[in-house]
């Protein structure tokens, strides 16, 4: 990488990059979680999805450009709340949907630039607490997540049958 990294709305011509991102990304999480969609069923309907969803909850769908080519992404939903969640107390919090940078492009800062502008949106919304999302098993997503100040909330267990 050789140029300025910039963080900016998705668009529909970065189509394509995303989808590769999201396939990168389904492939690594295969690894660690068996019940997850397999890469090469994620495609326009699923982007499309992503950002139906983001819009909804008053979010946005970001991704990061360098040297000419998306290398990243993120959705933000900014007015979630506690309704029917396990919390006691009603508020209203953003929520990460994903982080995912290619491969070749992580440990630049990418991910983390990604994550300062949902941070910035987040706050220019009012919202006082941001939430994401990360499979147990990602032991790199989790540090990458508490070394940007993220702990843990709440720890859903499961036992297989």
């Amino acid at each position: 990488m050789s140029g300025k990294v910039t963080i900016r709305p998705y668009v529909e011509s970065d189509l394509e990059s995303v989808i590769a991102i999201l396939r990168d990304l389904f492939a690594s999480e295969l690894k660690l979680y068996d019940r997850t969609r397999a890469p090469h069923e994620i495609g326009a309907d699923y982007v499309a999805n992503l950002q139906e969803e983001a819009e909804k909850s008053k979010g946005v769908m970001l991704v990061a450009e360098t040297d000419g080519a998306v290398v990243g992404y993120c959705t933000l939903h900014t007015h979630r709340d506690t309704f029917g969640d396990t919390d006691e107390i009603f508020y209203a919090y953003a929520h990460i949907g994903d982080v995912s940078v290619l491969e070749r492009y992580r440990n630049l800062g990418i991910g983390t630039l990604l994550i300062e502008r949902c941070e910035e949106i987040a706050r220019a919304a009012g919202i006082k607490w941001l939430r994401l999302n990360v499979l147990a098993a990602n032991t790199g997503g989790r540090k990458f997540y508490a070394a940007r100040g993220f702990e843990e909330n709440q720890i859903n267990l499961e036992k297989a049958l």
